[in-house]
């Protein structure tokens, strides 16, 4: 079983059709890049804000031989590392997006998706197919003032013949899935 319930790698199977390369923000312990490398992707991308979570998702993938020679793990903010990570992939990819800061004591939680979009508005290519996380908590203290049609219209931004669906994770959290094709 793969380690991240949201985004399970018989979802990542059929999205690799799309394309062989995987890019992530919010490793987390690693879960995303496990399934995908599960689903077959040949070039997995992850970043990760926080350094225990960053050291510890880094320590599975060596364990593993082919996430050795597949995965590349940044350290870092999003908005910062998803320019640089796109620019990497030269071709379009499955582009995860499911950064965000857990309510923890004194830490308020965050979800950095303006950021993420605007990363993704100045990437060489705009053709991505894009999965954003947690789309059911628009409108809920954690995003609140966001909803799903602001979300549908900053990526309409980025790329205008995107077509929408939506996936849900075992966590009954919701994918938006935002395709090319």
């Amino acid at each position: 079983m793969p380690l991240s319930l949201s985004l399970e790698s018989r979802t990542l199977e059929e999205l690799r059709k799309f394309s062989d390369t995987f890019v992530e923000t919010g490793t987390h312990l690693g879960g995303g890049v496990q399934s995908a490398l599960e689903a077959g992707f040949e070039v997995i991308m992850s970043c990760e804000l926080d350094p225990a979570l960053f050291k510890a998702a880094r320590y599975l993938v060596e364990l593993n031989p082919v996430g050795r020679e597949k995965v590349r793990l940044f350290l870092g903010d999003s908005a910062t590392l998803l320019p640089e990570m796109l620019r990497m992939c030269g071709k379009p990819s499955v582009v995860f997006l499911d950064a965000h800061r857990e309510e923890a004591e004194g830490i308020t939680p965050s979800f950095p998706l303006e950021l993420e979009f605007r990363a993704l508005l100045s990437a060489p290519r705009r053709d991505h197919m894009i999965l954003v996380d947690d789309v059911d908590l628009c409108g809920k203290p954690q995003m609140a003032g966001v909803t799903l049609d602001d979300i549908k219209g900053r990526l309409m931004q980025i790329f205008p013949l995107y077509k929408f669906s939506r996936l849900w994770g075992a966590r009954h959290e919701s994918l938006l899935v935002a395709d090319p094709r």
